[in-house]
């Protein structure tokens, strides 16, 4: 990166106006204010404006203004020739020094502007010289140039008017591009440049990373602005999964994880879960989720590959990776509230026991009450209550071989086949009312869909696309997940 741009000068040092990097700018008229002040350092009258100035920084995260060590930094320094100034500005220096966590290599400059106008820096910028023509606005050109200044190490500025006579800058003390400040033009009497860069690669936690500003007006002082300052996050979180059993017969499959940040840095701010199924590309199941559990649903005889990323609030993000795989077998049978169901072993042998967990671990089932053929191929469930959801079994043959297992569950779909009453038990596909342990699902193209007008409470809704359903005012619908 280069500071000047000598070819574009002529043989007498000045700002060629047959460059291409000269443009026009216009804007409305202004309001002159003129007042001499003396100088007691220089013994005379002159003209000084005054100018409050401020950089403005990224506000970055609580609680100290986290930023990522991959981040890049925007920054805006404004200044202002305030309404009480003796004249106009015709000479503007802006400078921000490098400051030891920045990486000049990797300056943009951005948009700059003085009074009501603005101006666009092609993107990817580290150097830039423009004439402006603003002789119907000022009465002068503007000369800009800015980009880094290696030698001084710091970022720089220089806005210079030009006279159109004399081509130099003007010797007319009330001449100069930046107006006073105007409660009738708001706009007037101020000016701004932005930039960006990015903090050194090398940065750790809990560094801080700082920006600051010098301006000069014309021949007056150096006015340093404020120091803007935010802290580094160098390093993003690492999550883990809750391991999964390598095959299951329940189709939904609840995804517990957790994460932690590096020490002294932002904190795990949230997580996004990725899915392959059956080897396929991973997709994006949930993303940005601040919850530290949540269930994914399959299909039988399907295999998943789950992948999670953590994001700190500093911005930082996980590489994603792999966590844990699972397959799905056949096992789930869904049947109607106080349904019956059969499981078949399909193994062949001379002793079976089959065996239930009701989420307690494996006991032996016997016959009687809603069981029978406990201790054949194949065990039957006659009227099974909602209460069982859950309950998994497997048969035990010849004492040392355990069948697949089979897992239970209630469910039932809207059918709407006599009206929209969701208290109608007609309208349901078991011709009964959902409870608290079945799970509805209301798919499209029903001629009639769900109102309620009472309370109900079921496990689970599942609404497919084109569903709808109401809950009139006064009544309320629980969903236990």
């Amino acid at each position: 990166m280069i500071r000047i741009f000598e070819q574009e000068r002529n043989q007498d040092g000045l700002l060629n106006t047959n460059h291409p990097n000269y443009s026009k700018c216009s804007n409305g008229g202004t309001k002159k204010r003129y007042k001499w002040v003396w100088d007691a350092n220089a013994k005379m009258w002159v003209l000084r404006p005054l100018d409050p100035n401020l950089i403005i920084g990224p506000d970055g995260q609580p609680d100290k203004k986290w930023v990522s060590v991959n981040d890049r930094m925007p920054y805006t320094i404004m200044f202002e020739n305030d309404s009480t100034a003796t004249a106009r500005t015709r000479y503007i220096k802006v400078t921000t020094p490098i400051e030891p966590k920045q990486n000049p290599a990797t300056l943009e400059l951005g948009s700059f502007g003085f009074n009501n106008q603005s101006f666009e820096i092609p993107a990817s910028t580290a150097s830039y010289y423009q004439r402006l023509d603003c002789r119907d606005s000022t009465g002068l050109y503007v000369d800009i140039t800015a980009g880094y200044d290696v030698i001084n190490n710091q970022v720089f500025w220089e806005f210079q008017g030009i006279d159109p006579v004399t081509l130099l800058p003007p010797e007319d003390p009330l001449a100069g591009f930046l107006f006073l400040q105007d409660s009738t033009q708001p706009d007037y009497g101020n000016g701004f440049v932005n930039f960006s860069i990015k903090p050194l690669s090398s940065s750790q936690t809990l560094d801080t990373i700082g920006a600051r500003a010098f301006i000069i007006f014309d021949q007056n002082e150096v006015i340093p602005t404020n120091i803007h300052t935010n802290t580094i996050d160098a390093v993003a979180p690492i999550s883990s999964l809750d391991s999964l059993p390598v095959i299951t017969p329940d189709t939904e499959i609840t995804l517990t994880y957790t994460g932690t940040d590096d020490p002294n840095g932002s904190g795990v701010k949230w997580y996004s879960i990725y899915v392959a199924d059956n080897n396929g590309p991973p997709e994006l199941y949930v993303s940005n989720f601040t919850g530290t559990d949540t269930t994914f649903r399959g299909v039988a005889e399907h295999t998943y590959k789950f992948y999670v990323t953590a994001t700190d609030t500093a911005g930082n993000i996980e590489l994603l990776k792999l966590i844990d795989s699972v397959k799905v077998s056949s096992g789930e049978y869904i049947i109607c509230p106080d349904g019956d169901v059969s499981f078949d072993s399909k193994m062949t042998g001379t002793t079976f026991q089959w065996q239930v967990d009701n989420g307690t671990g494996y006991t032996n089932v016997t016959d009687g009450g809603i069981y029978s053929g406990a201790t054949t191929a194949v065990l039957n469930l006659t009227t099974a209550p909602t209460t069982m959801y859950g309950y998994q079994y497997r048969c035990l043959v010849n004492g040392t071989t355990y069948s697949d297992v089979f897992l239970l569950k209630f469910g039932m779909t809207w059918e709407g086949t006599v009206s929209n009453a969701w208290e109608n038990p007609a309208n349901w596909s078991c011709n009964s009312l959902p409870d608290m342990n079945t799970d509805v699902i209301i798919n499209g193209g029903k001629t009639n869909y769900p109102v309620i007008t009472s309370n109900p409470t079921v496990r689970t809704l599942k609404l497919n696309p084109g569903a709808t359903g109401t809950v009139n005012t006064g009544y309320q619908l629980t969903i236990m997940k």
